[in-house]
């Protein structure tokens, strides 16, 4: 037996304990994942049982990404249908062109498109028009199959949109269009906050991250910070950093008031502060940020100075909240723990680490490179080139039996310490899924500070840019933006709300 399969056995061993601890409808190493299909999930998020589908507002790989094509209006009208519910591929509508509006900005990064199956190339167009009602360009546009009839568009943007438009000889033959809003990476990663409400568990920081968008917050179940905590903070750090674009802020329903002067400060890996932004005073029952750069991300902290007169301190009292992005380029996979092939570190697919620089060829073995919508090779040889192949890692009875003796000791270890994990994750889980609180790390907030995130094994470089802290909230604060309740941040103007 190829000594290489032995880690993959541990691994499989881990992943079904590990599935057994989680509820029902989450699943991954962390219970991080909600399951959002029709019917029901499996331990690894597939969906099964009477639909295989997503359920509504979801697609992607195992559901996990967020479909804001369902929020916005379509043009012409009668292609919102079967655009959202696909695929029933409609013919005969003789259509060029699809626009897609939204009434709020919207961060995009990438869409997908299933087609019939029919045999000539498309030609696509993409318009984007920015909340400024300028003509954006589709930047370092990619186009590539995730199969035979499915295929992602992908463009850097760096200014939020309101409209999409979608112009091809192909329009007619659409079967369905989902637009990413990204994934959320927020679920039970680590928190922490100043203080807790009369220290009572109920009230933990990590009731932010649990996935539950609850009715109201006066019985708990969601984070809030003490009544003698005069600098009140929550903060979440992830396990690791990821480029995220859209932040939701979930506010208590029985005290809005507490949130509506919310300061957010966005953290790289050194705590250097990426971005600020500052709440206009208006209560609503949820607040978006939209953040645009290649920097990633390693920490956001929330807090508030803002004291209302029938109230001690001030509060940071959170519903729930959610962040929304990818993995850091060069890595793939649902928790973001793969390396992309040598042949494509910067960019590959989340779902298997197929490179996204070329076209995936799924008619002609022979075909090592095919045009983007595979009507033909560019280059005729094998595939082996792309995809790491045994030769990479080196085979031989001789080499691998003695290795192979050693890697069986080594999982009874592993076997008995995964053993003792999970006895210990299950007593955590059985505390309603919480996670200890770190202390905690007094990240100051209140200095700008340069910065350059160096990346994880990944080279992430862009201009430097330093950005002035917001002030302290208070009364009669003044805001240019519109009811949207979406903050953004652009790449002329880091301070411009919309």
């Amino acid at each position: 037996m190829d000594i290489w399969i032995y880690p993959w056995i541990v691994l499989l061993f881990y992943a079904q304990c590990q599935a057994a601890l989680c509820p029902d409808n989450q699943f991954g190493s962390r219970c991080q994942f909600k399951c959002h299909c029709v019917d029901k999930c499996d331990s690894e998020g597939k969906c099964f049982g009477n639909s295989t589908k997503c359920s509504p507002r979801w697609f992607g790989f195992r559901c996990q990404y967020r479909d804001i094509a369902e929020d916005a209006s379509v043009e012409p009208p009668q292609a919102k249908s079967w655009l959202s519910e696909g695929p029933l591929c409609q013919q005969g509508l003789s259509l060029i062109r699809l626009t897609l509006t939204w009434g709020v900005p919207q961060s995009f990064t990438w869409l997908r498109i299933a087609k019939s199956n029919i045999s000539y190339a498309a030609n696509i167009t993409l318009k984007l028009r920015a909340t400024t009602s300028s003509t954006l360009s589709c930047t370092n546009m990619k186009m590539f199959y995730i199969d035979a009839l499915t295929f992602d568009i992908r463009c850097d943007v760096n200014e939020a949109i309101d409209q999409l438009t979608i112009e091809s000889n192909i329009v007619d033959y659409i079967c369905s269009l989902r637009v990413s809003g990204g994934r959320n990476l927020a679920i039970f990663q680590s928190t922490n906050q100043s203080s807790t409400l009369n220290n009572n568990s109920l009230f933990s920081a990590q009731y932010a991250v649990d996935g539950v968008i609850k009715d109201t917050c006066g019985s708990g179940y969601c984070a809030n910070t003490s009544s003698n905590d005069n600098t009140p903070s929550w903060q979440i750090t992830f396990d690791q950093p990821y480029i995220l674009n859209t932040f939701i802020l979930y506010n208590s329903n029985d005290a809005q008031e507490r949130l509506k002067y919310f300061v957010i400060h966005i953290l790289d890996s050194n705590r250097s502060i990426l971005f600020t932004k500052q709440g206009d005073g208006v209560n609503r029952p949820r607040y978006t940020v939209l953040y645009f750069s290649i920097l990633a991300i390693a920490a956001v902290n929330l807090s508030n100075m803002y004291r209302f007169d029938y109230e001690p301190v001030p509060y940071v009292s959170i519903n729930e909240f959610e962040a929304y992005g990818e993995c850091v380029p060069g890595l793939w996979g649902l928790e973001c723990n793969n390396l992309c092939k040598r042949e494509c570190r910067d960019s590959c697919l989340m779902e298997d680490g197929s490179c996204t620089n070329e076209a995936i060829d799924v008619f002609d073995s022979k075909c090592a490179n095919c045009s983007w919508d595979m009507s033909q090779c560019n280059t005729i040889g094998n595939t082996t080139d792309r995809f790491i192949t045994e030769s990479d890692f080196g085979t031989g009875f001789g080499a691998g039996f003695g290795a192979g003796v050693a890697v069986t000791l080594a999982i009874v270890g592993a076997t008995i310490f995964i053993w003792y994990i999970i006895q210990w994750r299950r007593s955590k889980l059985k505390a309603g899924m919480s996670v200890k609180e770190h202390s905690y790390d007094q990240t100051d907030v209140t200095q700008k500070e340069s910065h350059r995130y160096q990346g994880i094994k990944v080279q992430v470089s862009s201009k430097e840019k330093t950005y002035e802290p917001m002030e302290d909230a208070h009364v009669g604060v003044t805001s240019t933006r519109n009811n949207a309740d979406v903050y953004v941040n652009t790449e002329n103007n880091y301070d411009e709300t919309f």
